[in-house]
């Protein structure tokens, strides 16, 4: 008995491993991919067939990252300048995106006001929404307020997309109200 228990236990151990090996491989994949696509040439990358290993080495991509030209408003390398306007979205975007989420699902999750549950089922019905169908009034809105190719194009929507606001009202319900 104790030997079978055993046989099935190794067998177990075996599988786990084949099928996390598997996942890791699955997972680093698109940072393969990402590498030595930066080492490919234009047309090897849009080939229509996929090439797994560039034939051909370019290290050209690199060199124009990090070239000495300055990006515009700056006198700054343009891969530093890429970089803190990175930095720079993504921390205004978090910011942002925490205190109007806080202050609405607060408000969602302790006030009683006429039309809570009307709100709050238009939230979840916003999150439903896949980002591509409002891609287009979103350019339209953007270019009337002036934002059109601004670094506030990328933030102002991520701001007010309803998951966080979702995920506070959500934890706000399970703090008691004294």
């Amino acid at each position: 008995m104790k030997k079978k228990s055993n046989t099935g236990s190794k067998v177990y151990r075996v599988f786990s491993v084949i099928v996390i090996t598997l996942l890791a491989i699955g997972f680093a994949f698109p940072l393969y991919w990402i590498i030595t696509g930066s080492f490919k040439t234009s047309m090897a990358i849009n080939a229509p067939t996929p090439q797994w290993w560039p034939q051909e080495w370019v290290s050209a991509n690199y060199q124009k990252l990090f070239s000495r030209q300055t990006a515009p408003l700056w006198e700054v390398p343009a891969a530093i300048r890429w970089l803190l306007n990175t930095i720079f979205m993504a921390v205004v975007s978090m910011l942002l995106t925490c205190f109007t989420a806080a202050m609405a699902g607060y408000a969602l999750a302790k006030k009683r006001f006429i039309g809570r549950s009307v709100v709050f089922t238009l939230i979840v019905c916003a999150m439903a929404l896949p980002k591509q169908v409002i891609l287009i009034p979103l350019l339209r809105e953007m270019s009337s307020l002036h934002l059109y190719n601004t670094i506030w194009a990328v933030i102002l929507p991520i701001v007010g997309w309803p998951f966080g606001v979702f995920l506070i009202k959500q934890f706000g319900e399970g703090i008691p109200g004294e």
